[in-house]
């Protein structure tokens, strides 16, 4: 008899817990999604869900796409973590470490993407929280309200052979997979340059203080001086991503002045220097 009754616990035990898993995988939605679709706090992603990349790529080259997760449950969704396999080619493989998971952050910015021009005055002009900033710390709970936005890089190796390489992303919740995100890449027989040989100018101005000041506000037991060695370590991996696409030199903006915060009084030293 207490057999009996603790296999019933047992089998009552499973039975829940597979309601459970059946109501987290009904619960979260995905889809790729456009490496150009611009989202905004609360923005709900809209289009036909697909769980398919399919795209081409030279050896050298670079990929991007964006993954939209969202919660149709009433409740949030915690322990959420993400696996990368390795894209595979009969025998050959691009290594999963070559795809890179980055999330969405806020920053203030206007409710349309439109030129400086396009805005004739500031005046009473509202201001939204728009998804502009990366981390690589993943996101690991799902709101109802809120979707999760991961940008997708794919970097494709110069000595990768050609053919079509096929791998995945999987979202888990609490360890067990919930969506898989299916990656299929064709290699062809062109070659990107290095970076270093390429030809265009790419200039995006950088304003160093602005990653300082982030630091310190998150860290105030623990501040660094501005343009010490501390600060130029800080944003040196900043700085290599924009060496990685392209850029060999900085416009770099460190005086006060008209874009300068008013409250900011900082003491600004002009001599250094940072290789690209």
């Amino acid at each position: 008899m207490k057999i009996f009754f603790l296999l019933r616990r047992l089998l009552l035990g499973l039975v829940l817990f597979l309601m459970v898993l059946k109501t987290f995988s009904q619960n979260l939605q995905g889809s790729f999604d456009s490496k150009f679709s611009r989202y905004q706090s609360g923005q709900a992603f809209t289009g036909t869900s697909s769980l398919q990349w399919s795209d081409v790529a030279w050896k050298g080259d670079r990929l991007y796409k964006q993954i939209v997760l969202w919660n149709s449950g009433t409740t949030s969704l915690n322990n959420i973590s993400y696996t990368v396999s390795d894209l595979i080619q009969g025998t050959q493989t691009i290594p999963s470490s070559n795809i890179k998971l980055r999330f969405a952050q806020y920053a203030n910015g206007d409710p349309e993407a439109r030129s400086c021009s396009e805005y004739s005055t500031r005046a009473n002009q509202p201001v939204v929280q728009i998804a502009d900033a990366l981390s690589a710390i993943p996101v690991s709970t799902l709101t109802t309200q809120d979707p999760i936005k991961i940008w997708v890089t794919v970097d494709i190796p110069s000595s990768a052979a050609v053919g079509t390489y096929t791998g995945t992303i999987q979202v888990k919740v609490n360890g067990t997979v919930q969506k898989t995100f299916n990656l299929g890449i064709q290699v062809v027989d062109k070659t990107l340059p290095a970076v270093s040989q390429w030809s265009f100018h790419l200039d995006l101005w950088q304003y160093p203080y602005q990653i300082l000041k982030y630091y310190n506000e998150s860290h105030p037991n623990s501040q660094i001086a501005v343009w010490s060695d501390q600060h130029l370590q800080l944003i040196k991996p900043e700085y290599k991503l924009l060496a990685d696409m392209g850029q060999s030199s900085n416009y770099t903006y460190q005086g006060s002045g008209t874009w300068w915060p008013i409250n900011d009084k900082m003491d600004f030293k002009n001599q250094w220097y940072m290789e690209l």
